[in-house]
């Protein structure tokens, strides 16, 4: 989920980011209300099983399951601060309705080493190269692995899913 919205009296629109259908905006009627089933599985910095059905204007959440809950993002406000970038970068790149299963990967894979990570320059350097990686994938920065000028400035490896990994970080 990389936001969300207060839509009338109880209802909310999430903004969300899914592996095969990308940026999707979906209403989630009752989820304001403090008995809501959807709210709990639906909260920033988590991966969630859901399914959505096609509205007139919005798309209607149905159903929602937390598969992944990086809570120790969401307690540590450092951390947070490292990672939120990560989620307001992809709402403001990503166009609706683009699935790229190569972005989810890395948003995930980024989630996942800031939350086990303690060191906070360790987390920026996550960080950098969730921000490199975006800006290459959207076409606004040139592939280092591809220049020839810029590519003994890499002190990284490309890992088997075409991820650059860092291992010093």
């Amino acid at each position: 989920m990389l936001e969300y919205s207060l839509y009338r009296e109880h209802d909310r629109i999430y903004t969300v980011y899914s592996e095969e259908f990308g940026k999707l905006l979906l209403l989630a009627r009752g989820s304001n209300r403090i008995v809501s089933k959807l709210a709990g599985h639906m909260e920033p910095f988590q991966v969630s099983n859901i399914m959505f059905a096609q509205g007139r204007y919005y798309d209607v959440l149905a159903q929602a399951e937390t598969v992944e809950s990086f809570q120790t993002i969401r307690e540590d406000m450092e951390k947070m601060m490292v990672a939120l970038p990560l989620l307001e970068t992809m709402s403001a790149l990503v166009q609706r309705e683009e699935g790229d299963p190569y972005l989810f990967a890395l948003l995930l894979k980024t989630l996942q080493k800031i939350a086990g990570e303690d060191n906070r320059e360790k987390c920026q350097a996550f960080l950098y190269h969730y921000l490199l990686h975006v800006l290459i994938r959207a076409g606004y920065a040139h592939d280092v692995r591809d220049e020839p000028v810029l590519s003994h400035l890499l002190i990284a490896r490309v890992g088997g899913d075409g991820i650059i990994v860092n291992d010093a970080c």
